[in-house]
């Protein structure tokens, strides 16, 4: 969108003006108060309206002019909007007109959207005052900015977001007290321990525990099942790493596949051929001109002829010579545009690989393969460990528990099962299969949750299959007076110390290797100048075809300069028909035709100077006899041509070059064929990653599938263990039973509540983040880009965490906002800010509005400024307000609009 026209009725001082602007750069010039701000202040009023009483210090009603408001239009797309608004309710009477048909003025406010008028100043309004705000950037602020732009509504979801995760901590939060959730869980603990004390102790379940082994036996073929479905994951996951490595396998194997007639050795052989009777034709030339030389040195040497003898005779045997390098200059400078065109698209494809990253080696490409599968594996030992080590604690707790239940006698009439404390365990594991299924849908940083779900579903069911375990071998026991179950309980609690031991010293060791295992991949990424986190498996193909783009470039361009060096050469010698060959392009057809005819004219003068006929006959049959010599060299410099069915030298050097890299590219494949050897198999079943994926996909769900199975095998097993439990009753125990079904009940209540307002906060975020693209990065890289360009090269990074923003320079010192001087601080603002529009521009383009924005420049960063503002002035339009004669040297707009003092502003 840009303005075309402004017409003002009443505005501050402005009153009863007009103003045309240009679509690029528009310079408004004047002294202060002579009204550019205000200009500025009536093109923002008219679009978003005018300031209420509530802003009166922002208000513009004019004093000499009963009229407030004006028209602007404006051009957006193909249509042009004359938005006129004057003094009324609600920022002013807004008409609007769509190609001076009148429009619903929400048709227009529809097109500004998402922006409003304070979020239009605070991305395309620059002024001293604003520029000050850098100091308070960070980056919470800035995502939040883009946030706002980035999808339609998205002040409205932030809102909710917020609300949501407020009603979310009045709920639970991990380490509060005066939440519900929280409340009812301390409560529920309280019951837990209770019941505890009233858990029965009966004999009658033999028939029960033996269906219960059984079931734990159909568990264990599950589990089995699981191992042998995570290994093919595992192996599919092998495979879509090494699929990059396999899809250049696949493009050198078809590169083998060219209609190449002959060899690199026989093309080789040839080419030696032509040049040794090039060399032979060369000196037969030289003896040639040598000997018509001195049978013509009595030539009259006062002509022009006589005078050139010598250039001639030079011209005569370099011209062949010329014209070839001539056409091989041709298609040296075609392969090095084509060249240069595929290592710039590479370049502006992949803005993360530079040249100065090196190709992994095929060695350190396997190292890499490996030390991904190690990492992976080490990640899930430790994941395990950890699991393991907290299932002992809640072991630990459960004996301690126990051993101050022995302290309490208690008679058997109180026995009773111990449904409650299943029925809490069964709660956790709703509330962890929420967690697990709430994960699987929210984007891959946070799928943690799903882990930690799944964490839950395996620890409660741990914890109850010990407590019942426990349970069924203290009945067991009941009957024996005799024996000591306070020993028993602290021997358990010893066993499980010695086990928790155990479990930190190997959690140590994997949490050790797996920071080894990341410092070599670490070592290698640093040896090969590539960035961290960036995939070194997929970067390779990228990376070999870019160096060999710029090495055949490099080489190409140095055959280039050498041509050139001899053409300019040859140039020279021809100096003395520059009055012939002037009108001419230089080694142009027309070029080379007018030096064939000066030659053919040099001979006819050579003929008739000569001083007698038979030394005329001697020179003509012994030249004679020599382009017979002469001729046959080129005949079988042509028949070395057709046996290659080559036209010229230049195409048989093309082949020979063509020849060569296809070896090269044969060598790599043999290098690819030993590292995907024992994956090739594998790899060929699939025609495309779209296919390895698929079959993965398979896998995960049938993985899946299997551990259903199992949660319901595990369940049934839970099922057992309650029937076991339920032999026994007990009137204080079913009430306390009551309680805590009902507490549960309640708490389930609440975590739905809890899940639901926290899942739809984070949704709410994920989805405006993804409506955004993503665009921070783009921003920074942006901003840091014209950062340098505003200072110099002084500052090559910029750096914005969550409350602080730094800079550094490229001598990597660092420095906080606050420390740049004024001048600069501006210059950091204006680069972060057109950084941010830029990025932005595909979502809302609008003018740009930059308030005499210059002052504190130094006059090399001032010329620096002014270039980047009329780079972005091919974009977006921009109105540039100044009074100062500096700048108007400088700045060379096609539009400048003279403002005289008319006290406004």
């Amino acid at each position: 969108m840009y303005i075309k026209r402004a017409k003002v009725y009443g505005f501050g001082s402005l009153v009863e003006q007009s103003f045309e602007f240009d679509t690029e750069l528009n310079v408004i010039y004047g002294p202060n108060e002579a009204g550019k701000s205000t200009l500025l202040a009536f093109l923002t009023s008219i679009l978003f309206g005018f300031a209420t009483k509530k802003r009166a210090s922002e208000q513009y009603i004019p004093k000499d002019s009963g009229r407030y408001g004006g028209e602007v239009l404006l051009q957006e797309g193909s249509t042009q909007y004359l938005i006129r608004r004057t003094e009324g309710k609600n920022g002013g009477e807004l008409v609007c007109f769509a190609n001076d048909q009148q429009i619903d003025n929400d048709v227009f406010l529809n097109i500004l959207k998402p922006l409003t008028k304070d979020l239009f100043r605070a991305l395309f309004v620059f002024d001293t005052r604003s520029m000050l705000t850098i100091e308070s950037l960070d980056k919470e602020a800035l995502v939040t900015q883009i946030l706002a732009i980035g999808a339609v509504n998205s002040g409205d979801w932030l809102k909710r977001s917020a609300a949501l995760e407020k009603q979310a901590g009045q709920l639970y939060k991990p380490t509060g007290k005066k939440p519900e959730i929280n409340q009812r869980l301390v409560d529920l603990q309280d019951i837990r321990l209770q019941i505890s004390k009233q858990q029965a102790k009966l004999p009658q379940y033999e028939a029960i525990k033996t269906q219960l082994r059984q079931s734990e036996a159909q568990l264990q073929t599950i589990k089995s099942n699981y191992q042998i479905k995570t290994q093919q994951l595992r192996q599919l996951d092998k495979l879509e790493q090494l699929w990059p490595l396999y899809q250049q396998y696949q493009a050198l194997k078809t590169s083998d596949q060219t209609n190449q007639k002959l060899s690199v050795t026989e093309l080789q052989q040839l080419f030696d051929q032509y040049q040794q009777l090039q060399t032979k034709i060369d000196y037969q030339i030289q003896t040639m001109e040598q000997r018509r030389t001195e049978t013509l040195s009595h030539v009259d040497s006062d002509s022009f002829y006589g005078q050139h003898l010598q250039d001639f005779q030079e011209i005569e045997q370099q011209l062949p010579h010329i014209q070839a390098q001539v056409a091989r200059r041709k298609t040296l400078q075609t392969r090095i545009q084509e060249n240069q065109l595929r290592l710039n698209t590479l370049k502006r494809d992949n803005p993360a690989i530079t040249l100065d990253m090196q190709p992994i080696s095929v060695e350190d490409l396997s190292t890499v393969s490996q030390l991904n599968a190690q990492i992976k594996n080490s990640e899930s030992m430790l994941q395990q460990t950890s699991q393991s080590l907290m299932a002992n604690q809640l072991q630990q707790t459960e004996v301690l528990r126990a051993l101050d239940q022995i302290k309490v006698p208690v008679s058997e009439d109180q026995s009773v099962s111990a449904a409650e404390n299943n029925n809490f365990l069964n709660g956790l594991v709703v509330f962890g299969g929420l967690l697990f299924i709430v994960g699987l849908f929210l984007p891959s940083f946070v799928k943690t949750l799903s882990l930690v779900g799944l964490g839950i579903i395996g620890l409660s069911i741990y914890q109850k299959r010990q407590v019942r375990q426990y349970d069924a071998d203290a009945a067991a026991k009941a009957p024996d007076a005799e024996a000591d179950p306070k020993s028993q309980q602290q021997s358990r609690l010893n066993e499980l110390k010695k086990q928790a031991d155990q479990l930190k010293i190997n959690q140590q060791k994997s949490q050790q290797t797996l920071k080894q295992q990341q410092q070599q991949l670490t070592q290698i990424e640093q040896q090969y100048n590539l960035t961290p986190n960036q995939d070194l498996l997929k970067v390779q193909p990228l990376l070999t075809e870019m160096h060999q783009l710029d090495h055949e470039s490099h080489k190409q361009q140095q055959e280039l300069a050498q041509l050139n060096q001899q053409l300019v050469t040859f140039d020279d010698l021809t100096a003395f028909l520059k009055s012939d060959l002037g009108q001419y392009s230089t080694f142009s057809e027309a070029y080379f035709n007018v030096l064939k005819q000066q030659l053919s004219d040099y001979q006819d003068y050579v003929t008739e100077s000569q001083e007698s006929a038979v030394i005329q006959e001697q020179l003509q049959s012994w030249l004679k006899q020599q382009k017979v010599e002469l001729a046959d060299l080129k005949w079988q410099q042509q028949q070395i041509l057709q046996q290659a069915d080559l036209s010229d030298f230049s195409e048989l050097q093309t082949q020979l070059e063509t020849a060569k890299k296809a070896t090269n590219d044969q060598e790599r494949r043999r290098f690819l064929n030993q590292q995907l050897e024992n994956d090739l198999p594998a790899l060929a079943k699939y025609q495309k990653i779209e296919d390895l994926r698929t079959q993965k996909q398979a896998v995960q769900q049938d993985t899946e599938q299997i551990k259903q199975r199992r949660t319901k095998q595990q369940s049934e097993i839970q099922d057992l263990n309650v029937q076991l439990m339920h032999l026994a009753t007990d009137n204080q125990l079913q009430q306390l039973q009551q309680q805590q079904a009902n507490l549960e009940a309640e708490i389930v209540a609440l975590t739905q509540q809890y899940l639901t307002a926290e899942m739809s906060a984070q949704w709410i975020r994920s989805t405006l983040s993804a409506a955004s693209e993503d665009r921070y990065p783009q921003i920074i890289a942006k901003a840091t880009r014209y950062f340098s360009i505003l200072t110099l090269d002084k500052y090559q990074k910029i750096m914005l965490e969550n409350d602080s923003l730094t800079v550094q320079t490229k001598d990597n010192l660092l420095f906080d906002v606050r420390e740049l001087s004024l001048g600069t601080m501006e210059q950091l603002f204006l680069a972060i800010r057109l950084a941010f529009m830029q990025t932005m521009s595909d979502l809302v383009q609008m003018p740009v509005f930059l308030d005499d924005v210059l002052v504190n420049a130094d006059t090399k960063r001032l010329q620096q400024m002014i270039q980047l503002i009329q780079e972005i002035s091919q974009t977006n339009q921009v109105f540039f307000t100044t009074a100062h004669d500096a700048f108007m040297q400088e700045l060379s707009a096609k539009h400048v609009i003279k403002m005289t003092d008319t006290k406004g502003g």
